[in-house]
């Protein structure tokens, strides 16, 4: 088992099947390369496949009626995305899925997935269970937005970027745009912009490009403990 497929094996949604499950959803994937700005999938299409990102990054959003775009989610490497359509009455995307930059795509077979769970009702509630769990999460960081100001929003999100791997010091590549980024947090690109300014003048963050630096993880976490 390579690394990559390695990786795949451990999120939720496989982790329960069993390793012939596994290997049989496995072989019959399709890795799809899209360019940035290309579009995966858009709202409404029928949805027969859900994902796994394995490089770049793909932004989930809406258009209003207005045309003003909501990004709902920065899908990252090794995120798994579009999983719960299958679950739905309708099976069609609820939302745009569109590279921001050059990525790839592992295409997995919902039906298949779905014909493992109707001849395993035990798989079908440890199913369950892996889902539930991570709708709690999400629930959790609705209500963190809501309650948060635009500092602690940035901060929180950037904060779930950084890898606990012992150093004190995090190079964080955000993977899309201040605009993306700003929508995904509910605030505006100015005030985004803002916040950045402000944290890299009380020497928080670094900004180097597309990349942010955060030359001292304990000094931010006590930053944002403080506000």
């Amino acid at each position: 088992m390579n690394n990559e497929i390695a990786r795949i094996r451990e999120l939720h949604l496989f982790a329960a099947l069993s390793d012939e499950q596994f290997e049989e959803i496995t072989r019959k994937s399709r890795t799809v390369s899209l360019e940035k700005a290309q579009t995966l999938f858009k709202m409404g299409d029928a949805a027969a496949s859900f994902f796994v990102l394995t490089e770049g990054s793909v932004k989930l959003s809406l258009d209003s009626p207005q045309g003003v775009e909501k990004v709902f989610m920065i899908v990252r490497p090794f995120d798994l995305f579009a999983e719960a359509v299958m679950f739905m009455e309708k099976h069609r995307y609820p939302v745009n899925a569109t590279a921001v930059q050059a990525s790839k795509v592992v295409c997995f077979d919902s039906n298949l997935l779905v014909h493992y769970l109707r001849s395993s009702p035990d798989l079908s509630l440890k199913m369950l269970s892996l889902l539930s769990v991570r709708l709690h999460r999400q629930i959790n960081e609705i209500e963190t937005l809501s309650s948060q100001n635009s500092t602690s929003r940035v901060l929180n999100y950037l904060a779930s970027l950084i890898s606990d791997d012992g150093s004190n010091r995090a190079v964080i590549a955000l993977g899309t745009s201040k605009k993306n980024l700003a929508s995904r947090l509910s605030i505006t690109p100015e005030t985004l912009s803002r916040v950045l300014t402000k944290l890299t003048q009380n020497n928080i963050l670094e900004i180097d490009g597309k990349q942010l630096i955060v030359p001292d993880i304990a000094k931010y976490r006590s930053y944002l403990v403080d506000l």
